[in-house]
């Protein structure tokens, strides 16, 4: 590539904020749902090592 190229691929202007607003909404906040399930699945896992508790479950029980 040459420098040419590579300086045409830079933007001319950042986002704007409500740019940046709709960015956040779309995607911040499905992903902190699954991080919050993630969390959640290996919180159960932890808590049932820590308790030396037999697996009796599959772990479609901790899918929501």
């Amino acid at each position: 590539m040459h420098l040419q190229e590579c300086e045409a691929e830079i933007p001319e202007r950042a986002f704007t904020r409500d740019e940046s607003q709709a960015f956040f909404d779309l995607y911040a906040q499905p992903l902190t749902r699954i991080a919050r399930r993630i969390l959640a699945m290996a919180t159960a896992f932890w808590h049932n090592h820590r308790t030396r508790r037999p697996v009796t479950r599959s772990l479609i029980a901790y899918d929501h």
